[in-house]
C-alpha cells in the first residue's frame, strides 16, 4: 500500500515538472555520471608500458592535444619534456575537457596492448607501412600507437575482430530428435 502512495507521489511531482525542467534535470544528471567517469588504463598505468612507447611516435600522439595538458601542468613540447606519470594521471582524471580522440587513441592502445591483438594487427599490415623500423625492438603499445597514427581503420578493424573473438559466453541448445525439426510457422498458443 505504501508503494502505491509512493508511486502516486512520484508521478504527481512529473505533472508538475515542464519539459525544460525535466531537460536541466537530466543535463545535470549527464553532467554529474560525465565528471564522475574515470579511465582506466590497466595496462598503459603500469610502470614502464607507457614509456615503452617511442618518443618519436608519442609526441605526435599527445602534441595535438598540448593545450589540454598545459592546463593540467604538463607539457608536450619534445619528448625530453614529456612527464609520463603527470600524461596517464591526466588521462586517467578525465572530465569534459578532455579531448574525446586522445581517450579513443589511449584507450584503443591499452584495451590491444597485448600479444594476441598485434599479431592480429601485423597480419594485416605490414610493419614497414606502420613506419616501424626492421628489427627494431618494438613493445606492443609502441606497434599499437604506430598503427593508430599511420593505418588508424586497420587498427579499428583489429578491435573489432578482438572482439569477436572474445565471446563471453555461448547458448547450445540440442534436439532430442533425431533429424533437426522443420522450421515453420506455428499458431500462436501452440
Amino acid at each position: 500500500m505504501a508503494s502505491h502512495y509512493r508511486s502516486l507521489l512520484f508521478v504527481s511531482r512529473l505533472d508538475r515538472l515542464t519539459l525544460k525542467s525535466m531537460k536541466d534535470r537530466y543535463g545535470l544528471l549527464i553532467f554529474k555520471v560525465y565528471i564522475m567517469t574515470a579511465v582506466r588504463l590497466p595496462r598503459l598505468s603500469r610502470p614502464g608500458v607507457f614509456e615503452s612507447i617511442a618518443p618519436h611516435r608519442l609526441v605526435p600522439l599527445l602534441k595535438p592535444h598540448s593545450t589540454f595538458f598545459e592546463a593540467r601542468g604538463t607539457s608536450i613540447d619534445s619528448p625530453s619534456s614529456i612527464d609520463y606519470e603527470a600524461v596517464v594521471r591526466a588521462i586517467m582524471e578525465a572530465d569534459r575537457d578532455t579531448p574525446a580522440e586522445l581517450l579513443e587513441a589511449i584507450c584503443l592502445v591499452d584495451e590491444l596492448a597485448n600479444a594476441a591483438s598485434v599479431d592480429l594487427l601485423l597480419d594485416r599490415v605490414f610493419g614497414e607501412e606502420l613506419g616501424l623500423e626492421l628489427g627494431g625492438n618494438h613493445t606492443e603499445a609502441d606497434i599499437l600507437t604506430a598503427a593508430w597514427l599511420n593505418q588508424r581503420e586497420q587498427l579499428l578493424q583489429t578491435q573489432a575482430r578482438t572482439r569477436f573473438k572474445r565471446a563471453r559466453s555461448f547458448d547450445y541448445f540440442q534436439s532430442i530428435q533425431s533429424k533437426p525439426p522443420k522450421f515453420g510457422k506455428r499458431p500462436w498458443g501452440h
